[in-house]
């Protein structure tokens, strides 16, 4: 690609999310986790802090902080559930540990934009 910005995202991104971003221009460079990293990358995902582990007494620590959360944000679960429904269908779920190294964009495209305006999460890879 002639003129473009590669950024390291490495995080794990929703099953449809990788095909949509090669669909649409990206030189993707990604692999499938294993169902351990998996584990490991949605807990991640969720809040740093309570990378510990995942037992059942933090997973139902981690539900409980999500549902107060919610609470205190004025959402209900059924509202949350409609949201991950919809979510699910434009994008996937987390199934596939499909988990992306790098991507490669024009530098004019908007996910470059976007990346680019958070180097300290998305740091650029110099040519």
């Amino acid at each position: 690609m002639a003129n473009t910005r590669t950024f390291r995202l490495n995080k794990l991104v929703r099953d449809k999310i990788t095909a949509d971003h090669i669909q649409n221009g990206a030189k993707v460079e990604h692999h499938k986790l294993s169902k351990e990293d998996k584990i490991k990358a949605l807990v991640d995902k969720i809040i740093e802090e309570i990378s510990e582990g995942t037992d059942l007494g933090e997973l139902a620590d981690v539900q409980e902080a999500l549902d107060q959360i919610i609470k205190d944000q004025g959402f209900t679960k059924a509202q949350v559930e409609a949201k991950q429904d919809e979510k699910r269908a434009k994008n996937g779920g987390f199934e596939n540990g499909d988990f992306i190294d790098t991507e490669t964009w024009p530098a004019d495209h908007h996910w470059a934009d976007y990346y680019a305006q958070e180097p300290n999460r998305f740091p650029e890879i110099k040519p």
